[in-house]
């Protein structure tokens, strides 16, 4: 069975929170894009804000627009993209690769939770016309016991924490003492769409790897080591 045979046409349009388990596919995952009035949803219904997939397992099979890429835990292209009553999404623990521009357009998202066993992510620098997509973003999860990444002050760093990954777009202000003292590299995309106006980074870092794509459009104040 798929998602539209357990829900009304009224719970499709106006549900706000949802928590799913077990087997979902290209067919159950068009309806939650629908759901939360992503870019295919054309008769602007749709009020899905709060999505739990933790115990979901993304199965390959379904329909779905072309281009998106889903597979058995695999989950790429657009499948959420301008989905703009998302508030925060829960993504499958059994996920271990997440490209971040799956998010692209989630205008109003603040919160994602990464799954416990990601193993690789796909960055993309996310403005249009200097713009941030992530304007909303503030928080990031991990669970505490991931193998790979961790997250302090809702940013997200690889295990040891001697690598900042991203950093929350909608905060305004990080002074050194907001990152892991063992932070040593600012890897490409850690800023990116960020509404940073004041940044002052750690003395001990002493890598700021592929920045050159990064728009600080409010930034004030710098302090590099």
């Amino acid at each position: 069975s798929t998602l539209s045979e357990w829900l009304t046409l009224e719970e499709q349009h106006y549900m706000n929170s949802l928590t799913l388990s077990g087997p979902i596919n290209g067919t159950d995952i068009f309806l939650l894009h629908c759901m939360a009035g992503g870019q295919y949803e054309s008769n602007g219904l749709g009020r899905l804000a709060y999505l739990d997939l933790t115990e979901a397992h993304v199965r390959k099979g379904g329909t779905c627009p072309e281009g998106w890429n889903i597979d058995n835990n695999a989950l790429g292209g657009n499948v959420f993209q301008d989905c703009a009553q998302f508030i925060e999404i829960k993504l499958p623990a059994t996920l271990t690769h997440v490209p971040f521009f799956t998010f692209k357009g989630c205008s109003n998202l603040q919160h994602i939770a990464f799954p416990r066993d990601m193993k690789t992510y796909e960055q993309t620098f996310l403005t249009e016309d200097g713009v941030s997509l992530y304007s909303k973003l503030e928080r990031f999860s991990i669970p505490d016991d991931a193998p790979n990444f961790r997250v302090h002050n809702g940013a997200l760093y690889n295990k040891s924490g001697s690598k900042l990954i991203w950093y929350p777009p909608l905060s305004d202000t990080a002074r050194a003492d907001n990152f892991l003292p063992t932070l040593r590299k600012v890897v490409g995309g850690a800023f990116m769409g960020t509404e940073l106006r004041y940044l002052e980074l750690p003395k001990e870092v002493h890598t700021l790897e592929d920045q050159g794509a990064v728009v600080f459009q409010n930034l004030e104040y710098l302090a590099l080591p």
